[in-house]
């Protein structure tokens, strides 16, 4: 080889590698540590090129939807769904509020990945929504939100062609008929379509046909409760009976029963388009709600218990008709990539979750779930007394936090029937939850290796 060819060349490869260079510096920047988790079980089950349905109820407990065994009327129009569809026992959400577990809703990462903590956090341009993969594929994206958080100030419209923000939080029938509305008018596009409803959050204000529904023999005064009185009863400012505090459950319920009613006018749309053949629809929440069982009441964001993580999370794909309950531990990390497989099998898949495709097929996947927060129950208390009378004005303003500040947290691990908590305070809980699914008894003095398998999983998250 000359040494002029051997210049050539290396010149050429200089070449390469800056023009390779550039292009990876202009596009949106990935996480350093993405995983590349392969989809799991075979890749029959799919639905090419198929429309996207995802909704979050806010608040949504699983133990109080009727698919999951709840005896009260709450869902009979989500219960019909769930009947023609995967249904996930054990899915829990990555935090106990709003923006952290919708950051790993619509990212498929852990919200520390994005510092998507605290409730003036901003989900960062870098992090690649599932709308904007979507977006790029062809997709007509449409997000509509009536949450606070999940707002275009706070990043989560990246990705969406339209993003709209409903000014009425708990106006179920709003939400319902503009995505409606929407459907009609773009019933031929290949579309992913984004729908958070608040409408199950607290203040609860149920209409009147859903509270009889639910509780027709109650003989007290309470039909609504408001921010300032849940802040009143979990700061012992109030102190309610066990009637009235069953009264408050009650009003929770007949919330979810007023927004299943309008679920039922949203399925009728999708069949009437013959949308159901060809769409994937998933129903999840992002966080339960606390009444009661471990000290707060009609509150959540603070701790890490059952009632406030695990979640419904409900997937129908297309015309394909399989119901199935699947005990597998899964999370709202698992989301993303279970669409993108299930769109696209060969896709590879940038995730802390996994796709759920396997599940489907009942293979087992023993895996461990996580789920932390960033804010304390003192914290959250101001937040909600002082912070959501400026959402409410719209004065709230969202900021850039430095990423080098380290938050005291909560953390949970769950692998098998066991979990860990791990407290701000650094006190440590251990529950069974095969025997103890209330998790009354705590076990972190009773097995020990046990206790320490799930020390290094939770300190490695």
């Amino acid at each position: 080889m000359t040494n002029k060819l051997f210049v050539f060349i290396i010149i050429l490869f200089f070449i390469a590698v800056l023009f390779t260079a550039y292009h990876l510096f202009i596009q949106k920047e990935l996480p350093k540590d993405i995983n590349q988790n392969p989809p799991l079980g075979n890749q029959q089950i799919k639905c090419l090129d198929c429309n996207i349905i995802l909704i979050s109820v806010d608040t949504l407990r699983a133990d109080h939807v009727g698919t999951y065994g709840y005896l009260k009327p709450t869902t009979p129009n989500i219960d019909k769904f769930a009947n023609q569809a995967y249904v996930f026992e054990n899915a829990y959400a990555s935090s106990p509020w709003t923006l952290p577990s919708h950051t790993s809703m619509l990212t498929g990462f852990y919200p520390q990945k994005f510092h998507a903590e605290l409730p003036t956090d901003i989900l960062p341009e870098n992090a690649l929504t599932i709308a904007e993969i979507l977006s790029e594929n062809g997709y007509k994206t449409v997000a509509f939100s009536t949450g606070a958080f999940i707002t275009r100030n706070q990043g989560f419209a990246q990705g969406f062609a339209t993003f709209n923000e409903l000014q009425n939080w708990q106006d179920a029938q709003e939400i319902s008929q503009k995505s409606i509305n929407w459907l009609n008018q773009n019933q031929k596009s290949k579309f992913f379509l984004f729908i958070h409803s608040f409408h199950t959050h607290d203040p609860y204000s149920p209409q009147d046909q859903f509270i009889k529904k639910i509780d027709s023999d109650y003989q007290g005064y309470l039909n609504s409760i408001n921010i300032s009185q849940i802040v009143d009863i979990n700061t012992s400012k109030t102190n309610l009976s066990e009637y009235e505090k069953r009264r408050i459950v009650s009003l929770y319920d007949a919330e979810i029963a007023e927004l299943d009613n309008y679920f039922g006018q949203f399925f009728k749309t999708l069949e009437d388009l013959k949308l159901m053949e060809n769409t994937i629809i998933i129903i999840t929440s992002d966080h339960g709600e606390e009444f009661g069982e471990h000290g707060g009441f009609a509150i959540h964001s603070y701790s890490l218990y059952d009632e406030l993580l695990r979640i419904p999370l409900i997937i129908k794909i297309g015309d394909q008709l399989n119901h199935k309950r699947i005990q597998n531990l899964v999370s709202l990390v698992d989301i993303v990539p279970t669409i993108l497989n299930i769109i696209n099998p060969k896709s590879p898949i940038l995730s802390d979750g996994q796709s759920l495709v396997g599940t489907f097929n009942n293979e087992f996947n023993n895996k461990a779930v996580y789920s932390e927060t960033a804010s304390s129950k003192q914290y959250m208390l101001q937040v909600i007394e002082e912070g959501e009378n400026k959402i409410v004005k719209g004065t709230f303003q969202p900021k850039t936090r430095d990423n080098t500040q380290i938050l005291p947290k909560a953390k949970m691990v769950r692998e098998n029937n066991y979990k860990l908590i791990s407290n701000f305070n650094g006190s440590l809980e251990l529950y069974d939850l095969a025997n103890d699914p209330n998790e009354s008894n705590n076990l972190i003095n009773s097995l020990p290796q046990i206790k320490e398998n799930l020390i290094k999983k939770i300190n490695s998250y």
